[in-house]
């Protein structure tokens, strides 16, 4: 009889057909080092509760650094779930966060607002040239777009 392929031996094979993998919420429930160890993924989800209070010096901080250096090291994406905040967004940055999403930069929109949205944003950060002029750009998207400060 034939043995039943592992769960590992299954995404090899739907990643060489280009099927692409995240862990998310990663940090808390089911996500463990043991996944990073056996399956490709491409993409590390960093669980918004790390994010929420992301200050310089905090445990969250060193939580999130030592992630996001962990996953680099190992060829993965980081995302972070749950920016809220320009200092979230700010110290993200400073740790070398790949992807971000949250209300901070935009709330859910219908898929037919998308395209124009990003082109709005990629033009105005196109002259942002500081993580500090980001801040400022988005803020004032959300606040053009009708959206309440976090």
């Amino acid at each position: 009889t034939r043995r039943p392929l592992s769960s590992s031996r299954v995404m090899r094979r739907l990643r060489d057909a280009g099927v692409r993998f995240a862990i998310d919420d990663f940090g808390t429930g089911h996500s463990s080092l043991a996944q990073l160890k056996a399956l490709p993924v491409d993409e590390l989800k960093i669980d918004r509760s790390f994010i929420r209070d992301l200050e310089q010096g905090t445990r969250d901080d060193a939580i999130v650094r030592s992630a996001v250096d962990l996953a680099h090291s190992l060829g993965i994406k980081v995302v972070a779930e749950g920016i809220e905040t320009p200092a979230a967004w700010t110290a993200l940055m400073r740790l070398g966060c790949d992807y971000a999403q949250g209300y901070f930069i935009s709330r859910p929109m219908a898929p037919d607002q998308v395209g124009d949205w990003i082109n709005e944003v990629n033009a105005r950060l196109a002259g942002a040239e500081s993580g500090t002029a980001q801040v400022r750009v988005l803020n004032e998207l959300r606040l053009s777009k009708g959206l309440k400060r976090p």
